[in-house]
């Protein structure tokens, strides 16, 4: 009986895994996606406040703020972390991304005009 258990165990985790891995193959969706974490177009949804709020800061001192602490606002969290900010030395443009390619299978970017998802 026991055996059976194993065996059936052992199938169903195959079955799941391979599951997994066609949807990754058709969608390049990852597993960790797939279970908890938003979709690429959430996580526009939850960044795009904060790209309109620097959009904003840098209509108003022409130039993108050094760090998002500048804008007062608070910038979203995930199980793929907080979203990470860099701007140009120059200040005349920025990268608002979230997500890491090794470990979560994307990254999803904001370069001040669009957004962009590696994957």
């Amino acid at each position: 009986m026991r055996r059976a258990v194993a065996w059936t165990a052992a199938i169903a985790l195959l079955l799941v895994g391979g599951y997994f891995a066609a949807v990754y193959v058709v969608s390049g969706t990852t597993p960790a996606q797939m279970l908890f974490g938003p979709t690429p177009d959430e996580l526009k949804a939850l960044g795009q406040p904060v790209v309109g709020a620097l959009w904003r800061y840098r209509a108003e001192f022409n130039e993108y703020p050094t760090e998002l602490k500048a804008l007062h606002i608070e910038v979203p969290t995930t199980v793929y972390g907080p979203f990470r900010y860099k701007v140009a030395p120059d200040g005349e443009s920025f990268q608002f991304c979230i997500g890491q390619l090794l470990r979560d299978g994307f990254v999803l970017c904001h370069d001040g005009v669009n957004w962009h998802l590696e994957s």
